[in-house]
C-alpha cells in the first residue's frame, strides 16, 4: 500500500504514476483478442460480508478498472473544487469530441 510519506513532493507521485501508466499500457496493448477473453477466477471477501469466488474476463477487469478511477476522479475534483481549485469536465462525450 503507497504510503503519503513515501513520496516528498508531487514529482515523486508524478513519476511513480508514470512508471505504473506506462507498465499498464504496455500490458494492455500487447492483448489479443483471446487475452482479453481469457476468464480469471480469485476469491473476493468484501467489508463486513462472506468471501465469495468470482469469475470474469480479463476484458471486464479492465473495464472496471476504467469505472473505478472515474469514481477516484470525482472523488478528487469534490476535494479540489471544495478547496476552490478550478475543476473540468470529466463527461466521456466531451473527451471524444475533443479528440475529433
Amino acid at each position: 500500500r503507497l504510503q503519503p510519506s513515501d513520496y516528498a513532493d508531487r514529482d515523486q507521485v508524478r513519476a511513480l504514476y508514470d512508471l505504473v501508466e506506462g507498465r499498464v499500457l504496455a500490458e494492455i496493448n500487447g492483448m489479443t483478442e483471446l487475452d482479453l477473453a481469457h476468464t480469471v477466477t480469485f476469491d473476493f471477501t468484501p467489508p463486513n460480508e462472506a468471501s465469495m469466488t468470482l469469475t470474469h474476463t480479463v476484458a471486464q477487469i479492465i473495464g472496471h478498472m476504467v469505472n473505478h478511477g472515474t469514481d477516484h476522479r470525482a472523488q478528487l475534483l469534490r476535494l479540489l473544487y471544495d478547496f476552490g481549485a478550478p475543476t473540468f469536465d470529466q463527461d466521456y462525450i466531451i473527451y471524444l469530441r475533443g479528440q475529433a
